[in-house]
């Protein structure tokens, strides 16, 4: 499934916005609160690994753990 058919099953599901922690970028993976996704859609290129991440998504019928509802808006830095 990719990110616009787990938008598209998630009609009417509420927006859930979540931090993670780049383990991997290719295949480009985040862990978050100890379940690593995967298939995260991207913004722009990958954070470095070990970057603490902004994603945004919809998990539809409890997958979670299923990357491809979620896309990572790019590495959370201080200003």
């Amino acid at each position: 499934m990719n990110l616009s058919g787990e938008i598209s099953n998630a009609a009417g599901q509420p927006l859930t916005a979540r931090v993670g922690i780049v383990t991997d970028t290719s295949p480009f993976l985040v862990d978050v609160q100890g379940t690593v996704l995967e298939h995260v859609g991207l913004i722009g290129s990958a954070p470095p690994v070990g970057a603490n991440v902004l994603l945004v998504g919809q998990a539809v019928k409890g997958s979670k753990s299923s990357g491809s509802s979620w896309v990572c808006l790019g590495e959370i830095t201080a200003t």
